[in-house]
């Protein structure tokens, strides 16, 4: 065989054997590039989600709940915004019900496999408040005695306040709750009572269950009260009331067709009188009222929310005065165990709408897992 021959024949193999290796280089280099990529997403992806881990953190360490208590359902604020080196991420909240939310962070950094893209990531977890455990055996609760006259009505059939039909839709109690609750009671012919049961008398041991409940929960509000005054008169006037942001001593229970902030306001207020205060003025007033001391309330008196009070409560009004009117819940301990007395047409109403949104705003946000999240 000629060497030309021979030649002509080795070419081939030669060539082919040399695509082949041109091959299988492309093939591995393609697919270190595939990993390279791949490693490169996957930092991209742990980057974003250490910023996002992050930022949620600092935004449930700083969650002020005096502030979203003033959202609407529906309404969102900014908690959280970092923008830096490593990337930049904003953390929203959005209120969907009285004491739930959804925590909504977005973040973005350079792709580091192509600068100048962005590698983004989103992540919304619900938060939960978890609020003071009142104790709520009835809408009038007593450690002590009470005296019940003069046209008093209290009632445990749950109430919505004038005006707040639609901020309590899906939030009303369809069971009604006990009138009243105390270890001795004294309940005139000319007194109103509604709720199942209407009355219920406190054995010593449940009187002590609730005394130590209360003791706990007023403690805790008392904690992150939003004001503390010593005034021994807190008039509920209109001068109480600011505009946004809210400054106001107490909210206001008035309602708009659209609630303004100070109407979204529930601020916790503890009076520490020297002896009594006396709670006077008719502005419609909201929020969580601790009194620790006696409560003395005065004609035309309207208070929405919590009102708890460590010594006594009364009410001695003339029969045509304008009848003040407690809507939420109202918790007594007597702790000089000198008795109540309500008379005047006092109106106690029951009104978990408001009992919720006066805690609510004293809560503390309860983070959950992830409820989804997007690596475009």
């Amino acid at each position: 065989m000629s060497r030309r021959l021979r030649a002509g024949r080795v070419l081939p193999i030669v060539l082919g054997g040399m695509t082949l290796l041109v091959l299988l280089s492309a093939a591995i280099t393609d697919r270190a590039l595939h990993g390279f990529r791949s490693a490169s997403r996957a930092l991209d992806g742990a980057r974003l989600r250490a910023l996002t881990e992050a930022a949620m953190a600092n935004a449930v360490a700083s969650w002020n709940q005096g502030a979203g208590s003033t959202l609407a359902i529906g309404g969102r604020d900014t908690l959280h915004q970092t923008t830096g080196t490593t990337g930049t991420v904003v953390v929203t909240r959005v209120r969907t019900r009285a004491n739930e939310y959804l925590m909504d962070a977005r973040a973005t950094n350079v792709r580091l496999h192509a600068p100048g893209q962005d590698a983004m990531l989103r992540v919304v977890r619900p938060i939960r408040v978890q609020w003071a455990p009142v104790p709520v055996p009835a809408v009038f609760t007593l450690s002590g005695s009470v005296v019940l006259e003069g046209r008093a009505a209290i009632s445990g059939v749950d109430s919505v306040s004038d005006g707040w039909s639609g901020e309590c839709v899906g939030d009303t109690r369809t069971a009604s709750i006990a009138a009243v609750a105390a270890r001795s009671l004294s309940v005139a012919q000319n007194v109103t009572l509604a709720g199942a049961p209407l009355l219920i008398s406190l054995s010593s041991s449940q009187a002590t269950q609730f005394t130590a409940a209360f003791d706990e929960s007023f403690q805790e509000l008392s904690a992150i009260a939003t004001a503390v005054r010593t005034d021994s008169v807190l008039t509920l006037a209109g001068a109480n009331f600011g505009t946004a942001p809210c400054t106001a001593l107490l909210g206001d229970a008035s309602r708009a067709t659209t609630p303004s902030t100070c109407q979204r306001y529930w601020p916790v207020v503890r009076l520490t009188p020297p002896s009594e205060v006396r709670l006077t003025g008719s502005t419609p007033s909201q929020g969580v009222l601790l009194v620790d001391g006696d409560l003395k309330i005065d004609a035309g008196v309207r208070v929405n929310g919590t009102v708890m009070v460590t010594g006594r409560v009364t009410a001695v009004l003339a029969s045509n005065a304008v009848e003040p009117r407690i809507t939420g819940v109202l918790l007594v301990r007597d702790r000089n165990s000198r008795g109540s007395r309500l008379s005047g047409g006092v109106r106690v109403r029951a009104n978990q709408c408001a009992v919720r949104r006066s805690l609510a705003a004293a809560g503390t946000p309860l983070l959950s897992r992830p409820a989804a999240w997007w690596e475009p």
